[in-house]
C-alpha cells in the first residue's frame, strides 16, 4: 500500500509539472483543474458538524458563446458564479461548513498576466459589508454569499499585496460573512514558486461550531510524506486543532489515500476536494479513524454556460 501510494506521489510531481507547462509546450496539452480538500477530525466532546466539499467542478467548463474566456477577470468572475450556487445550496440544505478547492479552481492556471485580486480581509472583518465588490470580487462575494447562505465557507485564493508579491492565500469566512482565519500557503509546489511567494511557517486554525480546525492547501497535505517533515501537521494538533480543511488544486488521484494518511496518524476527521471529474479519489470526507463517512449529495443549481456537473457532497464529521 505504502509502494503505491509512492507511485501516486512520484505521479502527482508529474502531472503538476504537466499542468503548469502544458501553455508552454504544446506537445503536453493539460487541462486546468482545481480541487479543494479539507481535513476534519473530531473531538469526543465536540457535536457533529455537517461539512461538505465542492465536488467535481472544472474551471475551464465553459461554452463557447460565455464571456469567460474574454478577460482574466471574467474567467475569475464566471467560476466565481457557480462557487457562489454552491454555497447557497448547500446552506440551504443544511451544510454548516462548505470547503472549496485551491485558487486554481476560481483562476485556472496563474500567469504573470492573471488576475490576483488584492488581500483586503482580515480576521473580523466582514468584507460584504466593507469593500467594493467591483474592486475585490471573490473577497466579497464569498463573504455576502456565506451570509446569504449561513453557512461557513473555506475558499481559496490567488491574491496579491498591491506590490507585486502574489500568494496562495485560504480565506475562512464565518456563517455571518466575517473572516474567521487568513493564510498564505507555505510549502510551495515547484511550478508554484516562479509566481508565488511562500507564507511564513504560520500554522493556522480556527473556531467554528465549537471546534478548532487545522488548514492545510493542496502540496501541504503531500509535502510530509515526500519530506518526512510532519512539522505543520504537529503544529495543528498542539494548538487542538481536532479536524483538518485541505483545499486541493490536483492530486493526481491520491487525494482520498492521502487524506486517510492523514487521518488515521492524527486521528482527526478530514474533508477534501480538488477540481478534477473523476472518481471518487477526487475527494474526502474521512472520520477520525480513516473512514467515509455517509455521505448524500446535492447538485449544484445550475450557472449559464457551465457545462461540468459539479456537486457538493457533505456527512457528519
Amino acid at each position: 500500500k505504502r509502494g503505491s501510494r509512492t507511485i501516486g506521489l512520484l505521479t502527482l510531481l508529474i502531472s503538476r509539472s504537466l499542468r503548469y507547462f502544458g501553455s508552454v509546450f504544446t506537445m503536453f496539452p493539460v487541462s486546468v483543474f482545481v480541487g479543494v480538500m479539507a481535513s476534519v477530525a473530531v473531538s469526543a466532546e465536540s457535536p457533529p458538524v455537517n461539512v461538505g466539499v465542492l465536488a467535481q467542478h472544472n474551471p475551464s467548463a465553459w461554452s463557447k458563446q460565455s464571456i469567460c474566456s474574454s478577460s482574466n477577470k471574467n474567467f475569475v468572475q464566471c467560476n466565481l458564479n457557480v462557487f457562489t450556487s454552491a454555497i447557497l445550496g448547500a446552506g440551504s440544505s443544511g451544510v454548516q461548513l462548505l470547503v472549496l478547492p485551491e485558487g486554481y479552481g476560481l483562476s485556472g492556471t496563474p500567469t504573470k498576466t492573471g488576475f490576483y485580486e488584492m488581500l483586503v480581509a482580515s480576521v473580523g472583518t466582514t468584507p460584504c459589508d466593507t469593500f467594493s465588490s467591483s474592486e475585490f470580487p471573490q473577497q466579497v462575494s464569498l463573504s455576502c454569499a456565506a451570509r446569504n447562505g449561513s453557512i461557513a465557507v473555506a475558499a481559496n485564493l490567488f491574491t496579491s499585496d498591491g506590490n507585486g508579491t502574489r500568494h496562495i492565500t485560504e480565506i475562512v469566512f464565518g456563517n455571518k460573512g466575517e473572516v474567521l482565519a487568513v493564510y498564505h500557503k507555505h510549502h510551495l509546489f515547484l511550478t508554484e514558486e516562479k509566481l508565488f511567494e511562500a507564507g511564513p511557517f504560520n500554522p493556522t486554525t480556527f473556531s467554528f461550531a465549537g471546534r478548532v480546525w487545522g488548514i492545510l492547501i493542496c502540496y501541504e497535505g503531500f509535502y510530509p510524506e515526500i519530506s518526512g517533515d510532519w512539522s505543520q501537521m504537529d503544529a495543528l494538533k498542539k494548538a487542538n486543532a481536532s479536524s483538518f480543511v485541505w483545499s486541493v488544486g490536483d492530486s493526481a488521484l491520491t487525494l482520498d489515500a492521502m487524506a486517510e494518511t492523514i487521518a488515521k496518524k492524527y486521528s482527526m476527521s478530514i474533508a477534501g476536494t480538488e477540481d478534477e471529474e473523476v472518481d471518487n479519489t477526487s475527494m474526502a470526507l474521512l472520520d477520525a479513524t480513516g473512514k467515509a463517512v455517509s455521505t448524500t449529495d446535492i447538485t449544484v443549481p445550475a450557472v449559464e454556460g457551465y457545462t461540468a456537473k459539479p456537486f457538493v457532497r457533505h456527512g457528519l464529521l
